[in-house]
């Protein structure tokens, strides 16, 4: 992976109305913007460039998914937790418990997550939505597949999110957002690059647990 210059034609061909404070064309201002990146935004590129290395090669990289452990750089199925996100699967599908019950099923049993605390339904949800137990390996855009044993099947991944967008009441706001000026404009108050994000109200939030 290497990383390359902002495409200001992708501003245009989308529509933007980009104004600039000075005479300068946005292109020229884009580029200058681009080249005048100080060393720690370099430094910060070839530390992402060798990690996206590593997650071709299969790597573990980050907080590995529950149900696993890292192993020589590798993920390897963690038995008693691989056990856990069985049933949780188990009372979401067969059962058809949602992911407060399914919470509180857990914790009724004593059972907790790996860092020793109660369940909560975003942590089952999360449980639910993750790729990584079809054996599967995002990482900074990097995807690999059979990258590790695999905890679910397609079959029932596929089931488990079909459920989970008929319970949703704006499936809408699943749909990703990208922002081209994320990471280029700068706030005018501190100088730290600007990202675009968006985050659910709490009210929203409580619509899908």
């Amino acid at each position: 992976a290497k990383v390359s210059a902002p495409d200001p034609g992708r501003l245009y061909g989308d529509g933007a109305a980009v104004l600039l404070a000075s005479d300068e064309r946005l292109p020229d201002a884009m580029l200058a913007a681009w080249n005048d990146r100080d060393e720690a935004d370099r430094h910060a590129e070839r530390v992402r460039e060798g990690m996206q290395r590593r997650a071709l090669r299969g790597y573990a990289l980050g907080r590995h998914p529950f149900g696993y452990r890292v192993r020589e750089h590798r993920l390897e199925l963690e038995p008693p937790e691989v056990a856990v996100v069985r049933e949780i699967v188990r009372l979401y599908l067969e059962d058809g418990l949602g992911v407060r019950r399914i919470a509180a099923l857990l914790n009724d049993r004593g059972l907790t997550t790996r860092v020793g605390r109660p369940w909560s339904a975003t942590a089952v949800r999360d449980i639910l939505r993750n790729p990584s137990y079809l054996g599967t390996s995002r990482r900074l855009g990097v995807i690999v597949s059979a990258a590790h044993e695999p905890i679910l099947t397609r079959a029932e991944f596929e089931a488990i999110q079909r459920r989970l967008a008929e319970r949703r009441t704006a499936p809408s706001e699943q749909e990703r957002r990208e922002y081209l000026l994320s990471g280029l404009a700068r706030c005018g108050y501190c100088g730290n690059r600007i990202i675009g994000a968006r985050r659910a109200s709490r009210a929203e939030r409580r619509l899908y647990e």
